[in-house]
């Protein structure tokens, strides 16, 4: 996250950026950073050089004969092409709205809290249609309807299933699968397996209880599972009778590599989020500082960001149907 304090002459918040941050880092619905993590680009649109699982898996000969030179490695390479799009939303803090709050900065707050929730809910969306894509995620080498739906199977069944994807996974790249993404529907039936449907729970404060249960899950397959918990109203703006949709489908769970916080470009994972840092910094959004709209009699609050959420390579990933 940045906050930009130049581009307007207005004076920010500057204690914004900060609160904002920490309620980013307690906001644990959102996992499409997560599942593509942030890769900084310096161009807008370009090629990203990411190295093919054929040239990483070679035996090449590394003995040296006296006098000789050691011999050198094909550092072979596929090319991905990637384009940042701008995109962004801003809010208007009305004078009438102000009023209503303790202070000029619970107002900022949630007005640039609510933005972020925006900006962030596309992304997410962005990434699940990538993520659970059964266009993409096709044939037996990455997809593959489980025999038992997972809400009436038994945990020796599920784990089957996970199991078989992840074999997969390495079988086709060479390197095993860290993850399993799935929605919190999904994460309930597997977890009251795993765990026991009494016991889920176990804490008076939901957030820590999850974690635990997550905790349980992950260390039981050996995988990190990802939970997404967020929704979209799927009708159109302007219609006031919402229909609310999981961003992360309830019929999928992807077994997969995803990669390592701070890798390069040639780490072999399924994706990442390309952000063009010239225009967002090296954070998933930038807050604009404030500036006065005097005909609305508001404050205007930007957040932004210029990115591309990129599938590099399919066969990191395997798409289990579970329903």
């Amino acid at each position: 996250m940045g906050v930009n304090f130049e581009s307007t002459p207005s004076t920010p918040v500057e204690a914004l950026g900060e609160s904002i941050q920490e309620y980013v880092l307690n906001e644990t619905l959102f996992i499409g950073s997560k599942v593509f993590p942030i890769l900084p680009v310096n161009n807008q649109a370009g090629v990203l050089t990411v190295h093919t699982r054929e040239a990483m898996l070679k035996l090449h000969d590394n003995k040296r004969a006296p006098g000789g030179s050691y011999n050198k490695i094909d550092d072979g390479h596929a090319e991905v092409t990637y384009s940042c799009k701008d995109r962004g939303n801003k809010i208007y803090v009305d004078d009438s709205e102000r009023a209503k709050y303790a202070s000029r900065f619970d107002a900022d707050y949630d007005a640039v809290q609510t933005v972020i929730s925006h900006v962030l809910r596309q992304h997410e969306k962005r990434v699940a249609d990538k993520v659970f894509n059964t266009t993409t995620f096709t044939g037996s080498d990455l997809y593959l309807d489980t025999t038992t739906v997972w809400s009436s199977a038994t945990i020796a069944q599920v784990a089957a299933d996970v199991n078989a994807a992840a074999e997969k996974v390495l079988e086709k790249t060479g390197r095993a699968a860290n993850a399993m993404v799935m929605s919190r529907n999904t994460f309930n039936t597997i977890a009251a397996l795993v765990v026991g449907s009494v016991t889920l729970y176990t804490d008076p404060n939901p957030t820590i209880a999850f974690e635990a249960a997550r905790a349980r899950v992950s260390n039981y397959f050996g995988l990190e599972v990802i939970v997404g918990s967020e929704k979209y109203d799927t009708k159109p703006e302007g219609v006031s009778a919402g229909s609310m949709s999981n961003i992360w489908s309830n019929s999928y769970v992807n077994v997969c590599r995803i990669a390592s916080e701070g890798a390069g470009m040639k780490e072999g994972c399924l994706g990442r989020t390309a952000v063009f840092t010239l225009d967002s910094g090296t954070g998933l959004y930038v807050i604009d500082p404030s500036y006065r709209d005097n005909p609305n009699r508001s404050d205007v609050w930007t957040v932004r960001h210029t990115t591309d959420e990129v599938l590099l390579d399919a066969n990191y990933g395997f798409l289990l149907k579970i329903d």
